[in-house]
C-alpha cells in the first residue's frame, strides 16, 4: 500500500498503446527504498519485456513498474509516442528478441541492441497525429460492428421468440 502507482503487466495491457494514469497497486517510499525500483518520470516509456511481451504504456504521472518492464526516459530528440508507436509496430516481433523456453523475456543486452528510426521532431508529430486518426477511425469502424453484432443477435432472439409464441403445436 502507499500513494506511489506499480504498474504490473495486467495494468500495461488494459491501457496497451496508450497512457495510464491509474494502477491496481501501489507503493510507498520505503518500498521503493527496499527493491531495485525507481519512481519514473511522466513520459517514460513502459515495455512488458516477460510474461506478455509487448505492451507499451507512456506514463501519465510518475510511476513505478515491476521488474517486468524495460523503461525509457525519452531525450528531447524524440517524442514517447513516436518511440511508443515503434514498439507497438514490432509487435509479435519483439519476441524475437527474448530468451526462454516456458516464458519468453527481453533481457537488457538484447533491449539495448533495439533500434528505431528516428525523424525530426515535427515529422515524428505528423505521422503521430495522423496514425492516431487512423487508429481513431478503426476504433469507430470495430464500435460499430459490434454493436451491429449485439443488434443482429437481439433481433435474432426476437424473431425467434415471436415464432415460438405464435405458433401452434
Amino acid at each position: 500500500g502507499g500513494d506511489i502507482p506499480w504498474i504490473n503487466v495486467t495494468d500495461a495491457g488494459l491501457h496497451h498503446g496508450g497512457r495510464i494514469s491509474e494502477t491496481t497497486h501501489y507503493t510507498n517510499k520505503l518500498g521503493i527504498s527496499n527493491s531495485a525500483a525507481v519512481v519514473l518520470p511522466k513520459n517514460t516509456v513502459c515495455l512488458s519485456r516477460d510474461i506478455k511481451v509487448g505492451y507499451v504504456v507512456i506514463l501519465d504521472e510518475e510511476m513505478a513498474t515491476t521488474q517486468h518492464f524495460i523503461n525509457w526516459i525519452c531525450s528531447d530528440a524524440i517524442l514517447p509516442e513516436w518511440l511508443q508507436l515503434c514498439l507497438m509496430l514490432e509487435g509479435e516481433n519483439l519476441g524475437r528478441f527474448g530468451t526462454g523456453t516456458i516464458l519468453t523475456t527481453i533481457y537488457f543486452p538484447e533491449a539495448l541492441s533495439f533500434h528505431i528510426t528516428l525523424p525530426p521532431i515535427d515529422e515524428q508529430r505528423r505521422i503521430i497525429k495522423k496514425v492516431t486518426s487512423l487508429l481513431n477511425s478503426i476504433r469507430g469502424v470495430e464500435s460499430n460492428l459490434n454493436n451491429s453484432l449485439q443488434l443482429k443477435e437481439v433481433f435474432r432472439y426476437s424473431i425467434l421468440a415471436h415464432y415460438f409464441q405464435h405458433s401452434e403445436a
